[in-house]
């Protein structure tokens, strides 16, 4: 099993770990990171070069996809007012860093 808990089934084992020489560019179609920018690949990481908001572009998406992947498939009245209130009315909360916004592109 691997760090994001993904196991592979080998008819034989290898003699060589297959993703010992993976690079970022190998394992991303983001455009977002170039390969000269340090990337960490785990939210396990705790350096300081990687940003709170890791693996989105900013505190703001983070914040919306971290509200929509929060488990739930219906948001309700309650839930759409908690989002207005701890995300919208956040003090890290920037209009302009949305953009651009496609949920689907960072859910990627």
């Amino acid at each position: 099993m691997n760090s994001f808990g993904i196991w592979r089934d080998y008819p034989e084992r290898p003699s060589v770990d297959p993703d010992a020489f993976l690079t970022i560019e190998d394992l991303s179609n983001s455009t977002r990171y170039r390969p000269d920018t340090q990337v960490c690949m785990s939210r396990t990481d705790t350096s300081e070069s990687s940003p709170q908001y890791w693996p989105f572009i900013n505190t703001t998406v983070h914040l919306v996809m971290q509200w929509l992947n929060n488990g739930q498939t219906i948001k309700s009245e309650a839930k759409t007012t908690k989002f207005v209130h701890d995300i919208i009315l956040s003090p890290f909360f920037n209009q302009a860093d949305l953009t651009n916004f496609d949920a689907h592109h960072e859910n990627q």
